[in-house]
């Protein structure tokens, strides 16, 4: 039995540093409240660090039927036609979004006269841009790479 290969599906890059900083504030908030012996006072951090971790390792991206799906979970959160991106940028802006990284792309659209940002972080960027390339090619693209002495790993924020 073949697996069947999902190349329009990208996962959002997971930070190190979203992680640490979930551990911490569970940390602080329940750890000096925690009576030794009893289970039930960790069960309620340990129920919240596992459902924030499901949530950031189930937000994917689809390409499918000339749209743009953000999904969580099983929920779609958004739909953005592709022919409606005008550009996409690097950002690494803090706002809520659904994206498990602070290394993020702002996805620009053009909707009546108003234009939205959408802020994903795609692990594959450069096949997810190439992919929205091919079905909108006037996407203007300004993300440059992040090598350099200061990330000599690529290593994700």
């Amino acid at each position: 039995m073949a697996i069947e290969k999902h190349n329009n599906i990208y996962r959002s890059r997971i930070s190190v540093l979203i992680i640490l900083f979930i551990l911490f504030v569970v940390l602080l908030t329940f750890v000096p409240n925690y009576k030794h012996g009893n289970l039930y006072t960790l069960a309620i951090p340990l129920s919240i660090v596992s459902f924030v971790f499901l949530i950031l390792a189930s937000i994917k991206y689809k390409i499918a039927n000339d749209k743009l799906l953000i999904k969580v979970l099983f929920i779609t959160m958004d739909s953005i036609p592709i022919d409606q991106i005008s550009s996409i940028r690097r950002s690494y802006n803090p706002l809520s979004s659904p994206a498990s990284s602070l290394k993020r792309l702002a996805v620009y659209r053009q909707k009546r006269r108003e234009e939205l940002i959408a802020l994903i972080s795609p692990i594959r960027e450069k096949e997810f841009i190439e992919e929205l390339l091919k079905k909108n090619s006037s996407i203007k693209v300004d993300v440059k790479s992040d090598d350099g002495k200061w990330n000599p790993l690529n290593y994700d924020i």
